[in-house]
Parts: structure tokens; C-alpha cells; sequence
């Protein structure tokens, strides 16, 4: 999908050389992923403004100070999501194409693990993760290297290579904290203290502490 990309790309700068400025999320950073997530699942893009906001509530469950109300905000989110993903489930069960959503779609109805409710989830947890976490990445880099004009001039200097796109991964990544559970007790070393997590207990794991952990990385805080 590189031309692709490329030529969405070309166009959001194209636009700002024009009238010489850019809102870098509104214009690049989110358009750019939801409409490539939107070709990979041959989307409709005629609602992207009610998708984006269903998005963002959803995804704002996903931090640590989510409360009460931030998830009835999601379930209705999600209540107004799926009628609208569903149309589209049916619309291709009829008329499919070389897309992923209709992969899906024929792996499920080969008799494969996925029914109707698993379709749904997947498809909002594609559909969602798919571009968030880019415009994201995106918004955090630039500003990253705004507030750090030496990488700022390296990258200008060097051009962007997949080493840096890792390192602002690192410094400040779209993802910063994950849940598991664990299927058996887990005993673990911490500064010397041993520290059990029990079978089945809820255990928020910090990637951004890991991606900053000063035995691991030189000198952690800087891009």
C-alpha cells in the first residue's frame, strides 16, 4: 500500500505548501491513517467525523483514570458503531471483494472461530487500532522533535530512517500501558524483593517505564 500512502501523503503537503501552514492532525495525521485503514478494509469514508468521535471515546477507556462515566460514554459509542459496521458486514457477506473485512467474513462462514459477535469485535478493534494509534504516533513525534531541535536537525540532516521512527516509538509511543492477566502465579525479582502475581489477577503493565528504564537504554529521557 506504499504508493498509496505516498500519494495521501503528497497531497496533505501539497495543501499546506499551498496556503503555507498545516493543522498537522486534522489535516495529515489522522486523515492519512483512517483513510488507509479505510482501503484496507474497503470502508465507506461518508461518516469519518462520526467515526473519529465514536474513536476517541472508545479509546479513552483505555487509561488508567478511565471512571464510570467514561465507559457508559463508550457502550454508547459502541451501541451507535455496530448498526453502522454491521450494514456494512451484511453489504459485503453479499458482494464481496479482495478486501480483509470480506477475508474475515470467508474465513467465518468456512466454519473457522469467528461467529458474528467475534466478526464485530474484531472488526471495531481493527478499525479503531488501525489508525489511532498512527495519528497518534504521529502528533507525539512531531512534537517530540519540535522540543528537541538537534534530533529535530538530525532528521533533516539525514532523513527519516526506520532507526528513528523506532526511537520515537520509544520516547513516547501512542501505547503506554497494557492489561494482561496471568494464567498461573508469576514470581518476579524487583530491586531484590521477590513479588508474586497471582493466577488471574489484573496486572497494568507500564511500557512507557520500560521503554525509559535507564538499565536498558542510554540515557533513556532523550530522543
Amino acid at each position: 500500500m506504499r504508493p498509496r500512502i505516498q500519494e495521501l501523503v503528497d497531497e496533505s503537503l501539497a495543501s499546506a505548501k499551498r496556503t503555507g501552514k498545516i493543522e498537522l492532525v486534522e489535516e495529515l495525521a489522522f486523515p492519512v491513517p483512517f483513510q488507509v485503514i479505510s482501503d484496507l478494509l474497503a470502508m465507506p469514508t461518508d461518516r469519518g467525523d462520526e467515526l473519529r468521535e465514536w474513536s476517541q471515546i472508545i479509546t479513552a477507556t483505555l487509561e488508567p483514570t478511565t471512571g464510570v462515566e467514561d465507559l457508559e460514554r463508550a457502550e454508547i459509542a459502541i451501541g451507535k458503531m455496530r448498526p453502522y459496521l454491521n450494514e456494512i458486514i451484511e453489504d459485503r457477506r453479499r458482494k464481496p471483494g479482495d478486501d480483509m473485512l470480506s477475508s474475515l467474513i470467508a474465513v467465518e462462514e468456512q466454519g473457522e472461530k469467528l461467529n458474528n459477535d467475534e466478526l464485530m469485535s474484531f472488526v471495531i478493534l481493527l478499525y479503531i487500532a488501525g489508525h489511532e494509534t498512527t495519528v497518534n504516533l504521529i502528533g507525539n513525534s512531531v512534537h517530540a522533535l519540535l522540543t528537541h531541535p538537534l534530533q529535530l536537525e538530525t532528521m533533516r540532516r539525514e532523513s527519516c530512517t526506520s532507526n528513528m521512527v523506532d526511537e520515537l516509538l520509544r520516547f513516547n509511543g501512542p501505547v503506554q500501558h497494557t492489561i494482561r492477566t496471568p494464567l498461573v502465579d508469576v514470581r518476579l525479582n524487583v530491586a531484590g524483593d521477590e513479588v508474586t502475581i497471582k493466577k488471574g489477577a489484573l496486572v497494568l503493565a507500564s511500557l512507557a517505564a520500560a521503554n525509559h528504564d535507564a538499565t536498558v537504554f542510554c540515557e533513556p529521557t532523550y530522543a
